[in-house]
């Protein structure tokens, strides 16, 4: 049976592209905005650009791109209303560094997907998670958003919880752990943790996910470290956390966070200044070992934390997120840090036709890369 071609005219030549290079080599490289389009032009398209292994490629180039970063917009927390609704609407914005300080526009912005909430309003959120495209947002109240904002896929679930539920000394702590898979919709329950997590944000790599856990009494030289679940057989193992928090427990301003497939640590050396470590890269170690790579010396001390966003493909640039405000840029070799925007003096920064947003509102901005990871089906 012949192969499909598509003829594409060029003055007074025809070039013939057959299908499969069409799809494997043009559509796979455009954003996800744009293949949403293609797909309408004939069922073999759309077929081409649902299967996984097209998903799956097309997560790969989207890895491999100019960084990217997502940011979601809230209220600040104030503690006498933390339950409270603040917000009818959830919004998803992506922001994408330009060329930094005298380069106009020093970034490029979009609104990618606003949620319409009625029942009850959004509450103050937690610190987002990001993982190939899929973004989850805890809130206040209880609820999980889970969003892919490229195909302006959404779904919640709420779940009553009882927070610093691993905070608790001096009793027996009973934790189980489940997974849900995207596409089959049931929760499947795992092996338990060993021992009690700490209620910080999780961070996910390829291959596992890690959380802060006690594995041992206050008293003892190294209280926590990281407990890993592995994907691939769904069990646990402890590797140790970055040699440089203090007392062997994370900081109120240290973060923990993934780049590239591996972890990453911000740890607050002084008041305004953070070395950032790196991990060994892969989750088959039994072992971890980090080193540090970039000191910063930042313009004011911090009052949060900071979270490394972005690192160029030399590895000599990296984006920073500070308390949740301003994007710095640190160039390594130049030992140079410039800001890139603050979030909460540009309120126009996303343009028409939405509202400016509050110069109050704080910025939980995560690493991101556009995917076709669906939500709802699996599809990778």
């Amino acid at each position: 049976m012949a192969k499909r071609r598509r003829s594409v005219a060029s003055g007074t030549d025809t070039t013939i592209i057959p299908d499969e290079i069409l799809v494997s080599e043009i559509l796979v490289r455009l954003p996800v905005k744009a293949l949403f389009r293609f797909r309408s032009v004939c069922r073999s398209w759309r077929a081409a650009t649902q299967d996984p292994r097209f998903v799956r490629r097309h997560l790969q180039l989207s890895r491999a791109g100019p960084p990217s970063v997502l940011d979601v917009p809230c209220e600040p927390r104030l503690e006498d209303y933390w339950s409270q609704a603040r917000s009818k609407e959830l919004e998803f914005r992506r922001v994408s560094p330009g060329g930094g300080v005298g380069s106009p526009p020093p970034v490029r912005a979009e609104l990618m997907l606003a949620v319409e909430w009625s029942a009850g309003g959004v509450t103050a959120l937690g610190n987002p998670v990001h993982c190939d495209g899929i973004v989850l947002v805890p809130t206040a109240s209880g609820e999980l958003f889970l969003s892919n904002p490229a195909t302006r896929e959404c779904f919640y679930r709420r779940f009553d919880f009882v927070d610093d539920a691993g905070g608790g000394g001096g009793y027996d702590y009973d934790v189980g752990h489940e997974v849900l898979t995207l596409g089959v919709g049931t929760w499947e329950p795992t092996e338990d943790p060993p021992y009690a997590v700490v209620p910080r944000r999780p961070i996910c790599t390829p291959g596992a996910f890690y959380y802060t856990a006690l594995v041992a009494s206050a008293d003892d030289p190294r209280p926590s470290e990281l407990l890993r679940f592995r994907t691939r057989d769904e069990t646990f193992d402890v590797v140790p956390n970055p040699p440089c928090f203090s007392g062997g427990v994370i900081g109120d301003l240290d973060e923990l966070t993934e780049l590239r497939g591996r972890l990453w640590c911000a740890h607050a050396r002084a008041p305004a200044a953070v070395d950032i470590w790196l991990s060994t890269d892969h989750d088959d170690d039994d072992d971890l070992e980090w080193s540090v790579a970039y000191r910063v010396e930042l313009l004011r001390p911090v009052k949060e934390f900071v979270l490394p966003l972005a690192v160029s493909a030399d590895s000599d640039e990296v984006l920073l997120s500070v308390d949740r405000r301003v994007l710095y840029k640190f160039n390594a070799k130049k030992r140079a840090l410039e800001i890139v925007v603050d979030m909460q003096r540009v309120p126009d920064l996303y343009g028409a036709p939405k509202p400016e947003l509050p110069l109050r509102f704080l910025h939980h901005a995560v690493p991101y890369v556009e995917s076709l990871v669906s939500i709802h089906r699996r599809n990778y």
